[in-house]
Protein backbone atom coordinates (compact mmCIF):
# COMPACT_ATOMS: atom_id res chain seq x y z
CA UNK A 1 0.00 0.00 0.00
CA UNK A 2 2.81 2.28 0.75
CA UNK A 3 4.53 1.61 -2.50
CA UNK A 4 1.46 2.66 -4.51
CA UNK A 5 0.46 5.52 -2.42
CA UNK A 6 4.77 6.94 -2.89
CA UNK A 7 4.00 5.81 -6.91
CA UNK A 8 1.14 8.22 -7.04
CA UNK A 9 2.76 10.62 -5.43
CA UNK A 10 5.93 10.49 -7.81
CA UNK A 11 3.54 10.19 -10.78
CA UNK A 12 1.92 13.81 -9.43
CA UNK A 13 4.60 15.44 -8.92
CA UNK A 14 6.18 14.45 -12.50
CA UNK A 15 2.97 15.34 -14.46
CA UNK A 16 2.14 18.40 -12.67
CA UNK A 17 5.65 19.71 -13.56
CA UNK A 18 5.04 20.35 -17.20
CA UNK A 19 2.80 23.65 -18.48
CA UNK A 20 0.54 23.95 -21.09
CA UNK A 21 1.87 26.02 -24.08
CA UNK A 22 1.41 29.65 -23.28
CA UNK A 23 -1.32 31.44 -24.99
CA UNK A 24 -1.30 33.58 -27.62
CA UNK A 25 -1.69 37.15 -27.43
CA UNK A 26 -2.42 39.40 -30.28
CA UNK A 27 -1.79 42.84 -30.26
CA UNK A 28 -3.69 45.19 -32.39
CA UNK A 29 -1.88 48.53 -33.58
CA UNK A 30 -3.96 51.06 -34.90
CA UNK A 31 -2.70 54.41 -36.03
CA UNK A 32 -1.69 56.91 -38.61
CA UNK A 33 1.61 57.67 -40.69
CA UNK A 34 3.33 57.94 -37.28
CA UNK A 35 3.14 54.29 -36.17
CA UNK A 36 3.66 52.81 -39.87
CA UNK A 37 5.69 50.37 -41.39
CA UNK A 38 7.65 52.59 -43.75
CA UNK A 39 10.00 51.94 -46.58
CA UNK A 40 13.71 52.14 -45.62
CA UNK A 41 15.23 52.48 -49.37
CA UNK A 42 15.97 55.22 -50.90
CA UNK A 43 16.94 57.15 -48.20
CA UNK A 44 13.68 57.85 -46.42
CA UNK A 45 14.34 59.34 -42.87
CA UNK A 46 10.63 58.99 -41.39
CA UNK A 47 10.22 55.94 -38.90
CA UNK A 48 7.13 55.03 -37.67
CA UNK A 49 6.90 53.80 -33.62
CA UNK A 50 5.20 50.81 -34.80
CA UNK A 51 8.39 49.89 -36.69
CA UNK A 52 10.14 49.46 -33.02
CA UNK A 53 8.09 47.29 -31.26
CA UNK A 54 9.32 44.03 -32.52
CA UNK A 55 13.04 45.36 -32.14
CA UNK A 56 12.06 46.60 -28.70
CA UNK A 57 10.10 43.73 -27.34
CA UNK A 58 11.48 40.79 -29.33
CA UNK A 59 10.11 37.96 -26.96
CA UNK A 60 6.54 39.94 -27.87
CA UNK A 61 6.86 40.06 -30.85
CA UNK A 62 8.08 37.01 -32.93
Amino acid sequence: MKHKLILLLGLFFLFSAFQADKPVITIFMIGDSTMADKSLTGGNPERGWGMYCPVSFPKIFR
